[in-house]
């Protein structure tokens, strides 16, 4: 189920970037908590920027498929997919159905 594979590499990426990048702490966050773009964000820009990297990284091990989500879109339109981690997981299982288009074999 495609849930449960983008649930699975957006944990790990929690779990990564809490211990890959100084100062963010996002396992334990919970789903309506601010991650970016709000007063008390969990990442700041630069820390953002990285964890893409990271939730990129964790997709193609989990899934072995390419995902590019690191888009000019994300950081300018309206939909603001990393507000919190509901709006992460509900804008990465959109994009899952999205075979054309960001996710590559």
């Amino acid at each position: 189920m495609t849930g449960d594979w983008i649930h699975a590499a957006l944990k790990s990426s929690l779990e990564r970037a809490d211990a890959e990048l100084a100062g963010v702490k996002l396992h334990g966050l919970t789903e309506e908590q601010n991650l970016f773009g709000g007063k008390g964000s969990a990442l700041d820009s630069l820390s953002l920027v990285s964890f893409i990297f990271i939730l990129e990284e964790e997709f193609f091990r989990v899934t072995g498929k390419k995902i590019k989500i690191s888009t000019q879109d994300i950081l300018s339109g309206e939909e603001a997919p990393f507000r919190n981690l509901k709006t992460l997981e509900n804008w990465l299982t959109r994009k899952a159905s999205d075979i054309g288009g960001k996710f590559q074999e």
